[in-house]
């Protein structure tokens, strides 16, 4: 076996905070979906996104995963936060980007992962949630950009 062949490889996993105003309630919102018939974590709520393809960069692969999942163009997504994680003997890295600048209407494109799209304050989130998603929303608010996260499987 070739060095290159006995490295170990780790998925490359984006998502997208994709927020709006609200200024009717002066709050903004965030898209969230409940994950359905995946075998990972069904029925708790998380961000857009999914696996980044052999050869994709994370951006690329975060501009591809919301107009599959969501059916959105999304514009100049910004790095937020990136959460390498161990769970069990599977490690990989989650990269989070956000945004509040898209074209098309958000909805559900990928039926067969997802069984509900919703928009919720944050100070709101519906439960189940992804462990990480608290994670995520204290990098939004300024509070670092790198977490690793350990959970059992």
């Amino acid at each position: 076996m070739s060095i290159a062949e006995n490295r170990a490889s780790f998925p490359v996993v984006v998502h997208l905070l994709l927020q709006r105003s609200q200024p009717e309630a002066d709050a903004v919102e965030m898209l969230l979906l409940r994950r359905a018939n995946t075998g990972f974590m069904d029925g708790y709520f998380s961000l857009p996104g999914g696996h980044a393809e052999p050869g994709e960069l994370p951006i690329a692969a975060v501009t591809r995963e919301l107009h599959e999942e969501i059916g959105v163009q999304v514009h100049d997504p910004q790095p937020l936060v990136v959460l390498p994680y161990q769970s069990g003997h599977h490690v990989g890295y989650n990269f989070v980007f956000t945004s509040s600048q898209w074209q098309g209407g958000a909805h559900l494109a990928e039926p067969e992962s997802a069984d509900l799209l919703c928009w919720v304050p944050a100070s709101a989130l519906p439960q189940p949630a992804v462990p990480w998603l608290a994670q995520v929303l204290q990098a939004a608010a300024g509070q670092g950009w790198y977490q690793e996260l350990k959970y059992e499987r």
